[in-house]
């Protein structure tokens, strides 16, 4: 297992899952990106009564159901926490990333033990140079 030193940026498919790349994929990502925000963006903007902001949240009881059970979303017609702007934003988010590490072909937990252990060591090493 190794720290990656090369530039890397991260594209997300949702909460937790998404792709690391290198930076020349990501600037013909970015490109392509941009080019899709403004035409999902022009499409909402011009059929608003056909879409809805949303939020979600997890109910606290009962804890015996499923997360995913307990998880609901309510209709926002406020823009006060983002603009539709802003969660398309959102969508389509390309972020450099500071500390990735290669696990090779590690299965789940292992490859997760293993990166924090690295991780930390590396951390160490910071706090001590300072």
């Amino acid at each position: 297992m190794a720290r990656v030193r090369q530039n890397r940026y991260t594209l997300s498919f949702g909460s937790s899952v998404g792709i690391i790349m290198d930076e020349k994929l990501m600037k013909e990502l970015a490109k392509i990106n941009y080019q899709s925000m403004e035409k999902i963006l022009t499409l909402l903007e011009n059929n608003e009564e056909h879409y809805w902001n949303y939020d979600w949240n997890i109910a606290k009881e009962p804890k015996g159901v499923a997360q995913h059970e307990r998880t609901y979303y309510h209709i926002d017609y406020s823009d006060q926490f983002l603009t539709l702007e802003e969660r398309i934003k959102e969508m389509f988010n390309i972020t450099k990333v500071k500390h990735v590490y290669d696990v090779g072909n590690l299965g789940w937990p292992e490859k997760m033990e293993v990166s924090e252990l690295e991780h930390t060591k590396h951390l160490k090493t910071i706090c001590l140079d300072q």
